[in-house]
């Protein structure tokens, strides 16, 4: 299932509480970063990649996230991001195997 709203993401830029975070979300979990996941677990749910056994990707992805958040908590972007290589807190041999894995699902959804 999938949310047919879309974020607020001006809601979501001006959150001052958690609750404004969730109220972007429109308290729906259906959405690739699940915020409200917290009230119930103190956490937050990203749901964007696909289950996988495969150490690499599990690896990768978990420190994407965690720097995400680690970046986001300090900094602004000043500019959209429109590839890989406009991500501020990748290195650049994380940004070569996001590259190279976007390649890859390029090929297997041809």
């Amino acid at each position: 299932r999938h949310s047919s709203q879309n974020v607020d993401i001006d809601g979501l830029l001006n959150a001052q509480t958690f609750g404004d975070v969730c109220s972007a979300f429109h308290h729906d979990r259906y959405y690739k970063i699940n915020a409200t996941s917290w009230a119930r677990h103190n956490t937050i749910e990203f749901r964007q990649h696909a289950g996988t056994t495969n150490y690499e990707k599990i690896r990768m992805w978990a420190k994407f996230c965690l720097k995400l958040v680690v970046w986001s908590a300090e900094n602004r972007l000043g500019a959209s991001v429109a590839n890989i290589e406009d991500v501020p807190f990748l290195t650049n041999a994380e940004k070569t195997y996001f590259s190279r894995r976007t390649r890859e699902l390029g090929r297997e959804a041809a």
